[in-house]
């Protein structure tokens, strides 16, 4: 269940909508906690999730493994203590981190030893549009955007940009007046004729 509130301009990820991502996340109780509502920045970037694509190149414990991006900053490796946890010898403990940014979610690479591919060209760091699939050394992720979030901050957007443009179309338009305005003083004064338009 997705909202707004109002008085911090954020989308709410609801408890129940945490408490059945919880349930699609491994096991262990080390990992990420879902008992509390985390919320995104709506003015930063879209809610979005990683969704695992190859459920054999994780450990029994994590298959079918998805993480929902709750917090403007979200580190993904193998130490047990980050926010995106991948049990695989193959991942750095702290391989990348996903963050928001401009209205975007970025992909960095934290010096990761078998690299960030986003798909399948290696990147340092990488603006992610939905359907991206981006790998942690050899395990893929789908980067999946709820299209309605992505939506309203592209229409605030589109709306922005609309609003600048009128400005602009109005700024111009008081000068070329005023510049009307001075050329007829000026041609009244050198010695047209004494009458206004």
């Amino acid at each position: 269940m997705i909202g707004t509130q109002d008085n911090e301009n954020t989308i709410m990820v609801s408890s129940l909508a945490m408490d059945m991502a919880a349930n699609s996340m491994p096991s262990s109780s080390e990992e990420l906690d879902f008992s509390n509502t985390q919320t995104v920045d709506s003015a930063n970037a879209p809610v979005a999730e990683l969704v695992c694509l190859d459920n054999d190149s994780l450990t029994e414990g994590q298959q079918g493994l998805t993480y929902h991006l709750t917090s403007s900053e979200n580190i993904v490796g193998r130490d047990k203590t980050v926010q995106f946890y991948i049990d695989s010898r193959r991942v750095s403990r702290q391989h990348a981190r996903i963050y928001s940014a401009g209205g975007h979610w970025w992909v960095e690479d934290l010096g990761s030893v078998n690299g960030v591919w986003v798909n399948d060209q290696r990147v340092h760091k990488h603006m992610l549009r939905g359907g991206d699939v981006i790998r942690f050394s050899v395990i893929p992720f789908l980067f999946k955007v709820d299209q309605s979030a992505e939506s309203v901050v592209q229409d605030e957007k589109t709306l922005q940009a609309k609003k600048t443009k009128k400005n602009a179309l109005l700024l111009w338009s008081l000068v070329f007046l005023e510049m009307l305005v001075l050329a007829g003083i000026i041609y009244y004064f050198i010695g047209g004729e004494k009458t206004w338009f």
